[in-house]
């Protein structure tokens, strides 16, 4: 995504966000902002708003959480700008986001009668002559029977030298 920063990505391999992540004084504002302008369009730009906001979030409470004098721990996170005001503005982020988002249509009585087969609708189904394709068919078409196993475990697995 080429309006997001490069950390809200699965090819983020780094245990913390950037260090100037941490530090951003005057630009974590914008760094919300990219998220709220790129448009949740499809499932790749969404997945990385999701997966940025929720990172984001993720080191705004591991700053609150660290210890002043604990090791092992970076020194832009013992120090991070990041905290509990921060988190709460991406909370904000991610409801603001959310509220821009269309809302889900409702499942009509019709629809929620259907039940989907992968490789056809009902109306092929209905064509070939198989049943079973409605959930208000009273005779579906019986499981097909599964193949029983024709081998015995192997000694090993019974624990037998």
């Amino acid at each position: 995504m080429s309006g997001l920063p490069g950390w809200a990505s699965w090819k983020w391999a780094q245990n913390y966000l950037p260090a100037d992540v941490h530090i951003a004084g005057d630009e974590f504002p914008e760094i919300l902002d990219s998220f709220r302008r790129t448009r949740f369009a499809d499932g790749s730009s969404g997945t990385n708003i999701v997966l940025g906001l929720g990172l984001l979030l993720r080191d705004c409470w591991r700053a609150v959480e660290v210890e002043p004098e604990g090791e092992g721990y970076p020194d832009f996170l013992v120090n991070s700008a990041l905290g509990v005001e921060r988190a709460e503005q991406v909370v904000s982020t991610i409801k603001e986001i959310l509220s821009q988002l269309p809302s889900p249509q409702p499942v009509t009585e019709e629809q929620d009668k259907v039940v989907a087969k992968p490789g056809g609708s009902e109306e092929a189904a209905e064509e070939k002559g198989n049943k079973g394709t409605n959930a208000t068919d009273p005779s579906p078409e019986p499981a097909p029977a599964t193949k029983k196993r024709t081998r015995k475990p192997s000694k090993k697995i019974l624990g037998e030298p």
